[in-house]
């Protein structure tokens, strides 16, 4: 059993398999005992802090009709030297969904000494079942600061977010830090946020909170639809 420190915030983390290292030319292969460390930054530093991602436009509506809120996840792990797979994935709360739609990278660090890491060796590997192609987001320059990304996390196994750390080759302790940005909201409302965001028309969420239906409300777009264009079977 391996220990790996972490801290996050508004989500639950779990392992997704086992932690492989190598070490002086030998694979080892050891369970993950994730351990929060409340205190796993504590320094002072000068201002290096970027600015949130902008807001998408299109959620104000949902924020508005009080369907979905605003909420971030902010998560930093130690990824020790020689380690060529650190599996985990994030869940939400049960019950929630949250749409992803951007991450903030903190700088990538060495933690003991706190300096900056720049390395295409050490690396973040992203997937996503459903919105997301897998991908591999480095420690480079670019990185830095805030990139798009699109994915509902949630408890469900298709909708889950797995991330795999690496750190090849490198003598340090890498200190990861990033914030996902998202719109939450009960998955009971899953199906209204996915039929607005196909439409763009915040008359959806008007009538959905005077009680009709997802499916009633998809009815009525199609009928006006084949109206519109003159659509014939």
């Amino acid at each position: 059993m391996r220990k790996v420190y972490y801290y996050a915030t508004n989500v639950e983390v779990k392992p997704r398999g086992k932690l492989v290292q190598e070490r002086e030319g030998e694979r080892i292969v050891d369970d993950i005992e994730l351990v929060v460390k409340p205190d796993l930054v504590n320094r002072r530093l000068e201002n290096t802090a970027s600015n949130d991602p902008p807001f998408p436009w299109i959620f104000y509506p949902v924020i508005q009709s009080g369907i979905g809120r605003y909420i971030h996840v902010t998560f930093t792990i130690v990824v020790e030297p020689g380690t060529t797979s650190l599996p985990l994935m994030l869940l939400t709360p049960v019950g929630w969904v949250y749409r992803v739609f951007g991450i903030t990278y903190g700088r990538v660090r060495d933690y003991e000494t706190y300096n900056p890491i720049v390395s295409n060796l050490t690396y973040i590997s992203m997937a996503h079942s459903k919105m997301m192609l897998s991908h591999d987001d480095p420690a480079m320059e670019s990185l830095y600061g805030d990139t798009p990304h699109i994915m509902d996390i949630s408890r469900l196994p298709e909708e889950t977010f797995y991330m795999n750390f690496v750190n090849k080759h490198t003598a340090f302790n890498i200190l990861w830090d990033l914030t996902l940005h998202c719109l939450a909201f009960e998955e009971r409302h899953k199906q209204i946020i996915d039929l607005y965001t196909l439409t763009l028309d915040p008359a959806v969420l008007i009538l959905y909170n005077r009680g009709y239906r997802p499916k009633e409300i998809m009815e009525g777009i199609v009928s006006r639809a084949i109206e519109r264009y003159g659509v014939v079977k």
